[in-house]
């Protein structure tokens, strides 16, 4: 695949995302990854609050979310609705938004 190929809004519809506005400055998804985390701790603010926990500061919770109460989770980190989790570490400092509409 050519790199003109590539280019985000080729390769995904921004109009069905949470993460268009961060999407949209970028060209090749690689280059999102850095600016990832600060997303992620902007949009958590904005989360409604009856329906995700705020367990910990930068990391949301879907109250419908599944987590093994021996997950370890490391803000920031938007666990969204259907999440579920058996037993595992989630570690996306500032790079990934587990939240399955965001990616």
């Amino acid at each position: 695949m050519k790199k003109e190929e590539m280019k985000i809004s080729d390769l995904y519809s921004l109009e069905n995302t949470m993460a268009k506005e961060l999407l949209e400055q970028f060209y090749l998804s690689v280059e999102v990854l850095a600016h990832g985390g600060d997303f992620v701790e902007r949009l958590g603010e904005t989360l409604p609050k009856d329906e995700y926990a705020n367990p910990a500061e930068g990391i949301w919770i879907h109250k419908s979310a599944h987590i093994a109460p021996t997950a370890g989770i490391i803000a920031p980190v938007i666990i969204g609705p259907g999440g579920r989790s058996a037993s595992l570490r989630i570690h996306p400092r500032k790079s990934y938004c587990w939240q399955r509409v965001l990616w």
